[in-house]
């Protein structure tokens, strides 16, 4: 018994050629139309598919460019959907000052729309991409390598100065810039050339810091240019967000500043009768304080090391990151549906939802981090918990 041939579905765009090639040699028959197919998409195309696809030919007149290699026509339904989240997403745009639009804000978008127990998922994005020819396009405008026989015996002397501590009290602190006007710098667009938008050079730099186990979350300490910012009039920022503040003249932390942290650390853990170790990267603001520290011992990371032995480079700080971008981009569409007008975020409103994203971090990721440095061992941190 011979083999039933494999059945071969045609691309939206391959549709369109037969039908421009039935239109342009009506001679054709649809016999000779399916050799031309097969020899022309290289797949076994039949005559009654031909002859299925020529009586629908009127659907298949200029298919846009992005449905070029589906194979369906979206519902009328589905298409109505598309067109209002589109429309939705160019006012977002608008409203945003030509800001940029990552995954997260279409979705959060669909099931505002949509509704249902849970957000669409990425592979609806990537569907909804494809059926609209939305796509990711960067932004252009305006792990460093380590030696790893460095990081080997850096990892052997930390694991060793480590052994001494309980997980709980080893900590890690580093330093990250906050840009926290500043746009993603990729968006998802309909076209082919999106036009760059210049970033907000508004910086503050956040400390961050994490115990070894996860149990315990540093408070998010920023150093910003301004003593007194004007957001700030008539607020208590560590009340409102757990976060303290501090000024320099070029908002980067400096050695008179990091002496004042480490004291305070140092007094946090007096009170609380704990000897801790920190660890911190080598650089030349992190000063011990001229030795005067009876709590906390400070322990600098080997030179070009960071990469891989700071436990904060992890992921840590990325997941803080992360968490802040989604509690902007709630923040921006509840302000966008309620017709108010883009303001720029303020100072304390970005303290705010960094400070949100922090105790969004959790535990797990925090030990995961940790032992991803290999200094750390993950029976140590199980031992305790258990």
């Amino acid at each position: 018994m011979a083999r039933r041939p494999a059945y071969t579905t045609l691309t939206l765009g391959q549709k369109e050629a037969l039908c421009a090639k039935a239109d342009s040699e009506p001679s054709m028959t649809q016999t000779q139309l399916a050799k031309w197919a097969t020899d022309e998409f290289e797949s076994p195309v039949g005559r009654s598919t031909v002859g299925g696809i020529l009586k629908r030919k009127a659907e298949f007149v200029d298919v846009p460019e992005p449905l070029q290699q589906r194979k369906r026509h979206c519902s009328d339904n589905v298409r109505a959907a598309d067109g209002l989240l589109l429309q939705e997403i160019a006012e977002y745009k608008a409203w945003h000052d030509n800001g940029s639009i990552n995954g997260v804000t279409v979705r959060s978008m669909a099931w505002d729309t949509v509704g249902g127990d849970t957000a669409p998922s990425r592979g609806w994005l990537y569907r909804f991409q494809q059926r609209t020819g939305l796509w990711f396009a960067v932004r252009h405008g305006e792990g460093g390598s380590a030696d790893m026989s460095v990081v080997e015996e850096g990892k052997k002397k930390l694991k060793e100065l480590v052994s001494s501590y309980r997980p709980q009290d080893v900590f890690n602190m580093d330093e990250t810039s906050f840009f926290y006007r500043r746009e993603p710098r990729g968006t998802l667009t309909t076209d082919k050339k999106e036009k760059g938008k210049k970033q907000s050079k508004l910086r503050v730099t956040v400390c961050v810091g994490t115990n070894s186990d996860g149990t315990e979350k540093l408070p998010l300490h920023f150093v910003g240019k301004a003593k007194k910012p004007r957001p700030f009039k008539n607020h208590n920022v560590f009340e409102e967000t757990g976060a303290t503040y501090t000024n320099t003249p070029k908002a980067w932390m400096n050695t008179v500043k990091f002496c004042e942290w480490l004291s305070d650390l140092n007094e946090a853990m007096r009170l609380q009768q704990r000897h801790v170790l920190l660890l911190v990267d080598n650089v030349s603001s992190h000063d011990e304080a001229g030795g005067q520290l009876s709590n906390v011992r400070l322990e600098k990371l080997p030179p070009n090391t960071t990469a891989v032995l700071q436990p904060m480079d992890q992921g840590i700080i990325k997941s803080l990151k992360d968490h802040c971008q989604t509690t902007k981009t709630a923040a921006h569409l509840k302000d966008f549906r309620a017709g108010k007008k883009y303001v720029p975020v303020d100072l304390l409103t970005a303290i705010k939802w960094c400070a949100q994203g922090w105790r969004e971090v959790s535990a797990k990721t925090i030990r995961n981090c940790w032992c991803h440095t290999g200094y750390i061992s993950k029976m140590d941190v199980r031992f305790l918990l258990n």
